[in-house]
């Protein structure tokens, strides 16, 4: 008779939606201070340099076509960044306290998961667990499942 054979370890990977989630909590407070500063640039509209102004050389024609694309892109990158910011913020609206708290002091506040536990009073076991549901329920917010 022969020894009963382990099946072999499978490395757990993340799925790729809670690798995106992460990346957008990660990038949710520099997007929005960006948009924040394009807002401050809105309000002192005279501080922005203007291009294709009539009278400037180049025969008064206006903007060339060039031109016009890129700030229509500009115009949009900036639209998508702000409804982006803005569904997050939805999905965000979605946690209940707990969630909420472990995603802010995990992703917001900068804090690596043991100190960010310690400070919640939670045991590891228990911060990974709220952390999970917390980034599925992002996930489902925003389409990604």
């Amino acid at each position: 008779m022969g020894a009963i054979k382990e099946a072999p370890k499978v490395k757990w990977k993340k799925p790729m939606y809670r690798k995106l989630v992460e990346q957008f909590l990660r990038d949710y407070l520099p997007l929005k201070e960006s948009l924040q500063d394009r807002e401050m640039v809105d309000l002192f509209p005279s501080c922005v340099p203007t291009y294709g102004e009539e009278g400037v050389s180049g025969g008064g024609h206006g903007s060339s076509s060039t031109e016009r694309y890129a700030l229509k892109r500009v115009e949009r990158q900036s639209w998508e960044k702000e409804i982006f910011v803005q569904r997050l913020e939805k999905a965000l609206d979605i946690l209940n306290e707990n969630e909420r708290e472990v995603i802010v002091k995990t992703y917001f506040d900068g804090l690596c998961p043991t100190q960010a536990y310690m400070q919640l009073r939670m045991s590891e076991r228990s911060y990974r667990r709220v952390k999970a549901r917390a980034i599925d329920k992002i996930a489902l917010s925003l389409g990604l499942i």
